[in-house]
């Protein structure tokens, strides 16, 4: 008897050890979306002499889609149809980001390396709500992210690092951090962050070493890596404890992983 009872529990164990791994595969297996049906629709713009670049886009549904590039191209997409929007064409824009919550989106433009506006794009016009020319002090920026109703942004010039940010709400531009100029610092070329007190500044020294600068929330700290080479850096993004970032240097493409430990 003793014998068939020990059987029995043996094979309901059993039997529930394979439900539970079934279920746990079941999970690990089931797709996160809906549906992989998908649909293609592309869009010819400009001609040999205007609107024949885009730098990048910003998505905040189907039905609100900026896309932004040099000669003052901007264009908008409402859901049916895409819409140039005037600008003048003496800026270039090159990096947009937005507010995931209300749809508003905010591009950064130069002119002829000498002039430097944010413009705040929303239903469909577009408003310069920061002119380096017009404001004191004067500043400009490699990347632009948005976080918090305050956009981040940074910059290196002959005369130093300022990481700084704009205060949408305020309209101030509030100077985080001013670095002078010295061969050892990172020029800054990319800037990402999950966060406001989690911000990753990337870029190279002088001397071509790859590094970063990071902060905290309440310091600053360069780091600099063992890569002796100049890159450009055309992207990154982080979650917050790894920070990937890509670039080329004349025939050669690199992905560069910074992870925290």
């Amino acid at each position: 008897m003793k014998n068939i009872i020990s059987i029995f529990f043996l094979i309901l164990i059993t039997q529930l050890s394979f439900c539970t791994i079934e279920s746990d595969n079941k999970n690990s297996l089931s797709p996160d979306t809906t549906s992989q049906n998908f649909r293609f629709k592309t869009t010819e713009f400009g001609n040999n002499s205007t609107l024949n670049k885009f730098e990048d886009v910003w998505v905040f549904n189907e039905n609100n889609i900026w896309g932004i590039g040099p000669m003052g191209s901007l264009v908008h997409y409402n859901g049916k149809i895409w819409k140039r929007i005037n600008f003048d064409p003496i800026w270039n824009f090159y990096d947009i980001t937005g507010n995931k919550y209300s749809g508003t989106e905010y591009a950064i433009a130069i002119k002829n390396n000498s002039g430097f506006i944010i413009v705040e794009l929303k239903d469909e016009s577009a408003k310069i709500i920061y002119d380096e020319s017009k404001n004191n002090p004067s500043l400009k920026s490699a990347d632009i992210k948005y976080y918090n109703d305050k956009l981040y942004l940074g910059f290196t010039d002959y005369t130093g690092t300022k990481i700084w940010y704009y205060d949408l709400l305020t309209q101030e531009t509030i100077i985080q951090k001013t670095l002078p100029r010295k061969t050892s610092d990172v020029e800054i070329k990319q800037l990402d962050m999950r966060k406001g007190n989690d911000i990753y500044y990337l870029g190279n020294s002088m001397y071509s070493e790859f590094g970063f600068i990071h902060f905290n929330g309440i310091k600053y700290k360069t780091i600099f890596g063992d890569y002796q080479k100049k890159i450009t850096f055309t992207g990154s993004h982080t979650d917050g404890n790894n920070c990937v970032a890509v670039g080329y240097s004349y025939d050669r493409a690199y992905i560069t992983i910074i992870s925290r430990y």
